[in-house]
């Protein structure tokens, strides 16, 4: 009884009485058979809820890009009438593919070619306004993260970050530390609102209008991951940092 107050359901009393010492014995087995069944089933539900609210999320994870993206092409159409429309058609088709495939695990070399081609986009919307690179090493571009879980950061440091620059540069790099990914997307831009870095760097910060991307991102983590992981900001004089923070895996992880 000791051992099973401790949380250890495999316990089982073997025994010959006939007496009742013995059906007692009989009915301790069946309560901690019972226990064990109850906690795997609901340890499965619970499984099949994380699933299931996760594809709920990452089929939000940015309507509003996609009607953006998509009235920069009929504009572009009706105006331009030049190859910069296939250009905005062919990078929102590999989006589009990524974003309803099956996998919710993708390497990170593939999340920073749908970065790629979202950015693309951007260009041709904010013509030469910003600068962006990538450094990654090459040993962390297998690791395996939750797809689309990029863009939401790429796009808050474009349309927010950048607000009113010029010429504005951003930046995603990664790195590793005792099994810890860090990825972090980093612009120079008017710098993020305390308020809004509170916010991401809150323990549960609650759904808030017109970042829903970024909410979601911080949920994907925290249910694939625990709440020893997720999304930290931090702003200086010049700029803006979002980090992600997940572990390091090469294999798809079992939720």
């Amino acid at each position: 009884m000791a051992k099973v107050k401790k949380g250890d359901l495999s316990i089982r009393i073997r025994t010959n009485r006939q007496d009742e010492l013995g059906r007692l014995t009989e009915s301790f087995n069946q309560m901690t058979g019972d226990l064990q069944k109850y906690l795997d089933d609901t340890v499965q539900k619970q499984k099949d809820l994380n699933k299931t609210t996760l594809r709920l999320y990452q089929t939000q994870l940015n309507p509003h890009f996609l009607y953006n993206t998509l009235d920069s092409i009929k504009w572009s159409a009706r105006i331009n009438q030049v190859p910069e429309v296939a250009v905005l058609a062919e990078n929102l088709a590999v989006i589009l593919r990524k974003s309803i495939s099956s996998r919710p695990f993708i390497t990170l070399r593939e999340e920073l070619e749908t970065i790629e081609s979202y950015v693309e986009i951007q260009k041709i919307r904010f013509t030469g306004r910003f600068l962006y690179e990538t450094e990654i090493p090459d040993q962390l571009e297998d690791c395996m993260v939750p797809k689309m879980i990029l863009q939401p950061l790429v796009e808050n440091a474009i349309i927010h970050g950048l607000d009113g620059c010029e010429h504005g540069y951003i930046c995603i790099y990664a790195f590793q530390k005792e099994g810890i990914l860090n990825i972090s997307v980093t612009d120079d831009g008017c710098g993020m609102s305390r308020e809004m870095a509170d916010w991401i760097n809150s323990d549960n910060p609650a759904k808030r209008d017109g970042h829903l991307g970024l909410y979601n991102v911080i949920n994907i983590l925290k249910i694939y991951y625990g709440q020893e992981y997720g999304m930290k900001a931090a702003v200086v004089e010049d700029g803006t940092t979002v980090m992600l923070r997940l572990p390091v895996q090469k294999e798809v992880p079992d939720v």
